[in-house]
């Protein structure tokens, strides 16, 4: 096992494009730790549309202790310190479904370790969230730890490659998988106080790693459960095949009951523009469509229309409403002279949270606006305080 210095990081992923990582040894910099790491897969046997198991193992072998943070999750879906590069028997790359990702590292709460001479961590991560292995077949697999990321000394380690045999998994046999895990999932719908979330997000992962079309008609309805979304939209964006007839399935279902929480994100992702946000937003305010009001809400802050005021203007004055704070911002940045008269009752509204929402959504629509295309408010609508850029 190799470890490498802080400068040589950028070089390290440079490297993982087109070929094998270079051997070179630690700096001799005091205070850096001496780690190696090492990897196995956990799975007793792998087959196509597995979850793989791999174990990173850790192990401090110099006489520096080691901080590092220990974390159990990231708000993205993927820790980044913990990489995986995978090849096929061919030598050629897997790709990575991230690659268009652009969201960036987003953290999570974590608490801080100490790793002392001679001991040693492991954390278990799913080989799929970092390659897209569909097929049988042996393949190549090297994890990376880049502690720079994470820890408190600047040193990347690089595991000695591990190979994986993926067994085969005919239709037949995937689907019948596949309808296990839809089972299973139906049968914790019934759990309404939503104590299942781990295991639904554990039992939509693994479908998302079957990559088959087949998952698309229990994605869409399991999105509109409520604090669902991320781990359906991840499948749909990274792990689904794109076609039109996946699209059409999304946009058809969001037509009839409105936008779930991820579901503009994977109809951007498809280049939906406003001609196909705007009826699907109009759907997703209407009274009977209550699980949609907050998207709804959300995705009219950028696809304005006058057409949503009225009923923006219902839900941002609706005592206790979930989707107020969306509403008063998309009235906010869609001028109209009843959104306008509504955002100044708002101001002296009882709710202290809603007079404040209310000030930033008007600053918000004078001073940053972000992707909303809507109409601007007016110089003499609001007080000029509003409109003064932070100094």
């Amino acid at each position: 096992m190799k470890s490498i210095h802080l400068p040589l990081l950028l070089g390290i992923f440079a490297s993982l494009l087109g070929g094998s990582v270079p051997a070179r040894e630690q700096s001799s910099e005091a205070g850096a730790p001496k780690l190696s790491l090492s990897i196995r897969c956990t799975n007793a046997v792998v087959k196509a549309g597995d979850e793989i198991s791999i174990e990173f193992r850790i192990t401090n072998g110099g006489t520096n202790e080691y901080k590092y943070a220990d974390r159990t999750y990231d708000r993205s879906g993927r820790m980044e310190e913990y990489m995986l590069v995978v090849k096929t028997a061919s030598g050629e790359l897997v790709p990575d479904p991230r690659a268009t990702y652009t969201g960036g590292i987003a953290g999570g709460l974590h608490g801080y370790k100490t790793l002392k001479s001679g001991e040693s961590f492991t954390k278990v991560i799913p080989l799929n969230r970092w390659a897209l292995v569909k097929e049988a077949g042996r393949y190549e697999v090297v994890g990376h730890y880049p502690s720079v990321l994470f820890g408190s000394n600047s040193v990347v380690v690089t595991s000695a490659p591990i190979t994986i045999t993926v067994q085969p998994r005919s239709e037949k046999e995937l689907y019948a998988y596949i309808c296990s895990l839809t089972n299973q999932l139906a049968a914790l719908a019934t759990n309404k106080d939503y104590s299942h979330r781990g295991e639904v997000d554990t039992l939509v992962m693994k479908l998302m790693f079957t990559c088959s079309p087949k998952i698309v008609p229990t994605l869409l309805n399991t999105m509109y459960e409520a604090e669902r979304g991320f781990w359906e939209s991840e499948a749909l964006q990274f792990y689904v095949p794109r076609s039109d007839k996946v699209k059409r399935a999304i946009l058809s279902v969001a037509a009839k009951r409105g936008l779930a929480s991820g579901m503009q994100y994977v109809l951007t992702g498809y280049g939906c523009d406003r001609d196909d946000f705007v009826p699907l937003i109009k759907a997703s305010l209407a009274p009977e469509n209550r699980t949609s009001w907050q998207e709804g809400a959300l995705a009219a802050q950028q696809y304005s229309d006058d057409a949503f005021t009225p009923r923006l203007i219902a839900l941002a004055t609706e005592r206790n409403g979930a989707a107020r704070g969306r509403a008063i911002y998309a009235l906010a940045l869609n001028r109209t002279d009843e959104g306008v008269q509504a955002l100044k009752a708002l101001l002296v509204d009882a709710d202290k949270n809603i007079r404040s929402t209310t000030e930033n959504a008007i600053r918000t629509a004078y001073r940053y606006r972000g992707n909303s295309k809507g109409r601007l408010l007016k110089p003499e609508d609001f007080d000029s305080s509003y409109q003064q850029a932070e100094r």
